[in-house]
């Protein structure tokens, strides 16, 4: 006959084998969430200091850099940073405010900021245009 007080102790190895696998699989599964956040993190900082680094070359255009048709390439850390200034061209000539009676020309301004991330080439491009008097 059995005693009361004598009843099963500890866990089985079937039992014990799926909770380590529970275990396993929660843990495997918030590494990859946690893993994709950071490397979400990571691209979100390359593209807001790309885009400081292109909002600032931009504003250097008329300045610090002459408003005139002018390629010009350099680097800032690991990216690297392309400005391309040239004259700009209206879609319809119908549409061009700035005719022959205006001191003013039109510049298009594109800046390109790039930079390798992992394996993979990424970048940023603003593109403005600014007036010149003439």
């Amino acid at each position: 006959m059995k005693n009361v007080g004598q009843g099963q102790r500890g866990f089985s190895l079937m039992e014990i084998l799926v909770a380590f696998s529970i275990l396993s699989i929660s843990i495997g599964t918030l590494l990859t969430v946690f893993g994709q956040g950071l490397r979400t993190a990571a691209a979100s900082r390359h593209y807001s200091e790309a885009a400081v680094i292109a909002e600032s070359r931009l504003a250097e255009v008329g300045s610090l850099r002459p408003l005139e048709s002018s390629q010009e390439q350099g680097e800032s850390g690991h990216y690297q940073w392309e400005i391309t200034i040239e004259p700009y061209t209206w879609p319809e000539e119908d549409l061009n405010p700035l005719d022959a009676s205006t001191a003013l020309t039109a510049f298009s301004i594109d800046v390109k900021v790039s930079w390798v991330q992992g394996a993979k080439a990424q970048f940023i491009s603003i593109e403005s245009i600014k007036l010149k008097g003439k």
